[in-house]
């Protein structure tokens, strides 16, 4: 009885909240004038028979975070259209990076109409988001959730859902950050949603970072580990009295990789890259395999780092100086001058006897020649000494520069950007200081070495198992938006070449004069790329698995398992293909799975990073008023531009509607031949002078934080 009546008392509590929320939007309706109601999805039958009829198309929409009626959507064909939908209706309750169906309506001169969304396949977004609760004029029954993203629409929620006390202060939660969730999305204007969790005061980092970990759907572990130390299992090469160790950044807690070299009798070298050997202490088909599986990623926040593995297990695979730990390894041999000439593969157990960090390794190559004391080192274990590591380190940086030449001879190479960290108080934990670190010879050695061993471990696992491979591909860039770029440029005097990377590359390192002109053509030759994603080689539609923008025919992920899921499932194939595993049992649907799974869970990560850098910088740039910085123009629009802020790195718009009002400006419009999509320029007028805002143009911008949120805003400084 007591089931029934609980059962019975919910059916009829979501009944009477249903019949409120039918007679709150009929109110809503009657004083805007807004009684429509999205369209009904077809059925998935439907859609899989439209699909393959060619009268649908699936694709990824995406919503534009500046404009949220407008959307887009890309599709698996990178030289394909990108398909522009205009209207909230058309979208019909897509949401950021959902996979969706679209039909596309036939063209008519009296009513044309665009794309419109009429399945959605997959619903990546979690339909939660992180907002405000404020109460609805002369409504006691429901109140307006609004969602700190934009593109998320606004909900009622009504006053079963409210936080307690809120019907009695409402104005106590004017600052208070929840979390709500849609139920319901009938209605254009808005959707029936649940407060799901009161986080706090908004501004608080505490509660900002636990706001980022909701939004993202990122979770920590919580009392899953190891059940037992797994020794080893299996014959493997004895390498704990040679002299491996790391190089990694300072304070690195979980170092997937180390390094060794030696001679070899014959006078060449042998050079090895060892990766931390997860794959052996997480077993296959386990439920701990499957709880890192849908986590994917570990995700790295200012203040935070949020491991895939569980911590005991994260301990036990870090090469970690003066502990013994098992490890699979690729091994070239290479000639004095550092040209690969054989490789091999083999799983081993080293014993770290140094833990450098980058700026060790750098003073090592800066100085090959000094006869360094033990005191400028970390501890160095085993009986080695700094010149063997000097030696060492020396020898390696041989191999990688060999490599960086033939990847610029037959690619072309990328110039790193420096990086900007923040300094945080040990106490309080607020930024105290804006660091730029640049790109260092000691960072490009060991990302040469990384990418020599993926490349190396992808043609072979490819060989071994062409149909499945999990692949890191990128492909070339939109045909359409890279020769719009090209015109757009040459009106302004400069020609690229986009037919290659290296070509690409090529041009723009002709044209880098100075930081504002790399800056520009990196950030609008990027905006033309696609983004880069795992893929099965048996479910590719492609001859080509081509990595766009590193050159590589073909790539893979095989250097951080203790950090990518997908280097876990590279690392079974290739003991598979070693014969340290009698078979590998997944098929190509599965590894097509887990694809998809890094793909996402890969998105949220860098999402939910972007989103603490933001954060981070809020709080620095509110705290360190007036913040004045220079910023270089990269697109102009018809009442706004678009700059990134050297200093921080991000980029920012800034209107004309936020001009001080004794100035003066005005548009205009310059009409590139051949494209249809016209660029401007804008004259702004002040007292006594003038500045005309162009693409490749230099401005002071100030920056102050938006009220209740992590947003910037940047207004243009008089010159």
């Amino acid at each position: 009885m007591t089931v029934k009546y609980k059962m019975t008392h919910f059916a009829k509590q979501k009944k009477k909240i249903q019949e409120e929320t039918e007679k709150h939007d009929e109110s809503n309706n009657k004083k805007s004038g807004l009684a429509q109601c999205y369209p009904n999805y077809i059925s998935r039958e439907e859609a899989n028979n439209g699909l393959r009829t060619g009268h649908f198309i699936k694709g990824i929409l995406r919503i534009n975070p500046n404009f949220t009626k407008q959307s887009y959507v890309t599709t698996e064909n990178s030289s394909g259209p990108c398909y522009v939908i205009s209207s909230f209706i058309d979208r019909n309750r897509a949401l950021d990076g959902d996979e969706v169906i679209l039909q596309m309506e036939e063209n008519n001169s009296e009513n044309q109409k665009g794309p419109q969304v009429v399945f959605i396949s997959k619903k990546v977004q979690s339909r939660l988001a992180v907002g405000f609760l404020t109460p609805v004029e002369n409504n006691t029954n429901f109140a307006l959730f609004s969602p700190r993203d934009k593109r998320v629409p606004k909900m009622s929620i009504h006053k079963s859902q409210w936080p307690k006390n809120f019907d009695l202060h409402p104005e106590h939660f004017k600052d208070v950050l929840c979390v709500a969730q849609i139920w319901k999305w009938i209605k254009i204007k808005r959707a029936q949603g649940n407060i799901i969790e009161v986080l706090g005061v908004s501004g608080n980092l505490k509660c900002e970072n636990l706001a980022i970990l909701k939004e993202f759907c990122l979770t920590a572990y919580c009392g899953i580990g190891l059940s037992s130390h797994f020794l080893p299992d299996l014959p493997r090469e004895d390498l704990r009295m040679k002299c491996v160790f790391t190089i990694d950044n300072s304070g690195t807690r979980d170092m997937d990789d180390a390094l060794s070299w030696h001679e070899l009798p014959n006078g060449n070298y042998e050079i090895g890259v060892h990766i931390s050997d997860v794959s052996h202490y997480l077993k296959e088909g386990t439920a701990l395999d499957e709880t890192v599986k849908t986590k994917a990623t570990s995700v790295y926040l200012v203040n935070a780092s949020y491991n895939m593995l569980p911590d005991d297990l994260c301990s036990l695979c870090s090469l970690e100086p003066n502990k013994e730990r098992l490890t699979f390894s690729i091994f070239y041999e290479t000639t004095r001058d550092g040209i690969v000439l054989r490789k091999r593969g083999a799983k081993s157990v080293i014993n770290s006897c140094a833990e450098l960090t980058y700026t060790h390794a750098q003073m090592l190559l800066d100085a090959p020649n000094t006869i360094f004391d033990r005191n400028s080192l970390p501890p160095i274990y085993h009986g080695f000494t700094p010149q063997d590591l000097s030696k060492a380190v020396n020898a390696l940086q041989k191999v990688a520069l060999q490599c960086k030449e033939e990847r610029r001879r037959k690619y072309g190479l990328r110039k790193q950007s420096p990086s900007v960290t923040f300094r945080l108080d040990q106490v309080t934990g607020e930024p105290i200081e804006l660091v730029k670190q640049a790109y260092i010879a000691s960072q490009q050695l060991v990302e040469e070495l990384m990418l020599l061993t993926n490349v190396t471990v992808a043609e072979r696992v490819y060989h071994y198992f062409p149909q499945l491979t999990l692949l890191r591909v990128h492909e070339p860039p939109n045909i359409a938006k890279i020769t719009r770029l090209k015109k757009n440029l040459q009106s302004l005097g400069i020609h690229i070449e986009v037919s290659s990377s290296k070509k690409i590359q090529e041009s723009i390192d002709k044209y880098n004069i100075d930081d504002a002109f790399a800056v520009v053509l990196n950030r609008l030759v990027g905006k033309c790329m696609h983004k880069k994603k795992y893929i099965c080689s048996g479910t590719s539609k492609n001859a080509s698995f081509e990595h766009f923008s590193l050159g590589f025919p073909i790539y893979t992920h095989f250097t951080s398992p203790i950090r990518r899921y997908a280097d876990i499932v590279t690392h079974r194939l290739l003991a598979t293909s070693l014969q340290y595993r009698k078979h590998f049992r997944l098929k190509v649907p599965e590894i097509s799975d887990i694809a998809n799974i890094c793909n996402g869970q890969e998105l949220r990560a860098e999402k939910a990073a972007d989103a603490s850098f933001d954060l981070y910088l809020a709080h620095f740039v509110e705290s360190h008023q007036p913040f004045i910085e220079e910023a270089v123009v990269y697109n102009v629009k018809k009442d706004c531009f678009d700059v990134v802020v050297f200093r921080t790195g991000r980029s920012l718009r800034v209107y004309a509607n936020t001009f001080d009002e004794t100035w003066e400006w005005k548009s205009d419009k310059v009409v590139v031949e051949g494209n249809a999509k016209a660029m401007w320029k804008m004259s702004i007028g002040f007292p006594e002078t003038s500045l005309v805002v162009d693409v490749f143009s230099v401005v002071k911008v100030k920056l102050t934080k938006a009220t209740r949120s992590n947003r910037l805003k940047a207004n243009l400084c008089r010159p």
